[in-house]
């Protein structure tokens, strides 16, 4: 159901003038009528009630406006706030019970005055906190007060909009003109500065689009077409479509030419073209003719979006590798292999074959693959119930008997997860192996480019029915993972082709001996033959050692607990060594 609007009015309260009391102003034309003022607010809040009918007036009222005036009026001797009041409820006697005081001590000192906004903003939150089912809209008088009024007035005004507080119109009051003019495209040039800032801190365009989305003017095709290109490249970043995000790039640089060279001439568009060249500097080593993949991996880590930038270090820099000849391979056998593992594994060929490429004797493989198959079909049959823990393969594996435990006992602590009762920490502590399932399940989903839920919204839907529906289509990496099981030739406890290993979680989290095996896949892909490289071999371990580390810190990040979370510095000083040890071999 749409919000009902409510307007609402803030204005400072001046002082009544004995000269403007002895010889009043007629206003012509206050919205279609003319009006006869005598205190410096009346106008403006008379204008503004006639024109959206005012549901409430805010009057910032000092000590001064609030004691009684010097002289007598028509209304008795009455202070300057009071008859300002009765002026208003002379024209509008609907407005008697429609009006709040906030008191205001003048004072030199600014914390004083840092105090006087915020009584403002939070007497206005209150309000609108108790009016719930309206959508409260704004407006300011910016007449009166003191000298420094209009800067309170205005810092509330910013405040109130954070909060929500949809801004309207701002009016000021010229005597000499005898004419309340509508001052709101001054304020709006704060919110065009303040959209322009969040595009070039955040990469968020939101505020840019509200801006230019509630003028009244006709925008510029140009104008049309690089919000586009900025909502692109945002949505592309905030959901880590890392397939759109140089084509993206591509396009906004074009958009910001185009505006650039033929944008409309309003005052809005003029306003936001002299302030592009701010964006066009912030982003110059994304959209220019040098920006690669490790430009746009170093922009995200400045703006803190580790996560983002640690999925593009995963998944581009297996091309980068191959693009500049770090690591690659010319045997199309190789390649065609890798194309058909990176599908059944939702990767690309050059991720693949970075990462997991190992050829293996065929029938160690397929026996090894048979075994896992049996496995995982009687742990299906176990959860399913139809076959007894004690009397299946699964029996042999601590782990795979530790997650079934947390499976059967999961109910109430998988409902408390999905109502928000506990956190991901909380349930991470009851039922480790579930929670870890959930970030694998997330982490695969979040890949497609049309996925858009967050982690939070994912869980509620996480129960025992996925769990059982999906354990077994994750993938075997992760399947290994999550039940620390690795196919080898030896054999297991029980003799068969499948083996636990030893490790701790720790362990497995350890860098330097995940770096090892890894090392050792890498030397015998170089041993036969199949990885090459136009550098030496020193520099090409070097660069292959820094995408494991970022690899490595990535799965950290996604499935880490309250012992091994890093910091943000932390994680921004792996990423950019990382980067700087590839970047000083291929330059």
């Amino acid at each position: 159901m749409e919000k009902k609007n409510c307007h609402i009015m803030l204005a400072f309260v001046s002082p009544v003038n004995k000269k403007v009391f002895d010889e009043p102003v007629t206003y012509l034309d206050l919205a279609g009528k003319s009006y006869t003022g005598v205190q410096t607010n009346e106008a403006a809040i008379v204008k503004a009630d006639r024109l959206f009918h005012l549901d409430h007036l805010f009057f910032v009222a000092s000590e001064k406006v609030a004691s009684e005036m010097d002289f007598a009026s028509e209304f008795g001797r009455v202070t300057h706030l009071d008859y300002l009041k009765k002026r208003l409820c002379k024209e509008n006697p609907g407005l008697a019970q429609c009006i709040s005081e906030i008191p205001y001590r003048d004072s030199h000192d600014m914390d004083e005055t840092l105090r006087g906004v915020t009584d403002i903003s939070q007497v206005i939150m209150s309000y609108a906190k108790e009016h719930p089912s309206e959508n409260i809209i704004l407006s300011v008088d910016m007449t009166g007060g003191y000298r420094y009024s209009t800067m309170m007035m205005l810092a509330a005004m910013q405040l109130l909009q954070y909060e929500g507080i949809e801004i309207g119109h701002v009016f000021y009051t010229d005597f000499n003109k005898r004419d309340v003019f509508d001052a709101t495209s001054l304020e709006r040039v704060f919110q065009l500065v303040s959209g322009a800032a969040e595009f070039v801190k955040f990469g968020s365009v939101e505020s840019l689009q509200d801006y230019f989305g509630s003028s009244d003017k006709d925008l510029s095709p140009s104008l049309i077409d690089l919000l586009s290109a900025m909502q692109e490249f945002s949505d592309a970043i905030k959901i880590c479509r890392t397939g759109l995000i140089q084509p993206t790039l591509m396009k906004l640089r074009t958009a910001i030419i185009n505006f650039r060279d033929d944008h409309g001439q309003g005052l809005e568009e003029t306003l936001f073209a002299g302030i592009l060249e701010v964006i066009e500097r912030e982003y110059g080593a994304l959209i220019g003719d040098d920006a690669d993949e490790i430009s746009i991996i170093r922009w995200c880590a400045a703006k803190g979006f580790f996560q983002q930038t640690m999925t593009l270090c995963t998944e581009w820099l297996p091309l980068y590798f191959i693009n500049h000849k770090i690591a690659y391979t010319e045997d199309t056998a190789v390649i065609e292999a890798c194309k058909l593992q990176g599908k059944r594994e939702k990767k690309s060929w050059q991720v693949f074959f970075i990462t997991t490429y190992d050829p293996k004797a065929p029938d160690k493989t397929s026996s090894s693959k048979a075994m896992l198959r049996e496995l995982f079909t009687e742990l299906g049959e176990v959860l399913a119930g139809t076959k007894e823990l004690e009397h299946s393969l699964c029996q042999n594996y601590p782990r795979i008997c530790d997650f079934v435990k947390e499976y059967r006992t999961s109910d109430r602590d998988l409902e408390l997860l999905q109502k928000h009762r506990i956190g991901d920490k909380e349930f991470s502590k009851r039922k480790p192996m579930l929670s870890a399932l959930s970030h694998i399940l997330y982490d695969i989903d979040s890949r497609l480019a049309t996925y858009t839920k967050t982690y939070p919204e994912f869980v509620r839907k996480y129960n025992k029915g996925t769990i059982l529906r999906r354990y077994n289509i994750i993938g075997r990496d992760w399947q290994l993972k999550l039940f620390d099981l690795h196919p080898q030739d030896g054999n297991s406890p029980d003799g068969k082709q499948v083996t636990l290993i030893a490790q701790q979680d720790e362990d497995m989290r350890d860098h330097a001996k995940l770096w090892k095996a890894t090392l050792k896949r890498y030397q015998k892909l170089m041993k036969m033959g199949i990885y090459q490289s136009a550098y030496s071999e020193e520099e090409m371990l070097r660069c292959l050692h820094a995408y494991s580390e970022l690899r490595a810190e990535r799965n950290q990040i996604n499935h880490a607990n309250a012992k091994t979370m890093k910091s943000a510095k932390e994680i921004e000083k792996i990423i950019q060594h990382s980067l700087g040890v590839i970047e000083a071999v291929v330059k």
